[in-house]
């Protein structure tokens, strides 16, 4: 799935442990 926005600084940290990822 591709994330179609553009999260804040801490919300990429969150996004990315949350769907095991750092490509953001």
């Amino acid at each position: 799935m591709q994330i179609q926005f553009y999260p804040t600084s801490e919300q990429r940290l969150t996004l990315a442990q949350t769907f095991g990822c750092t490509r953001y």
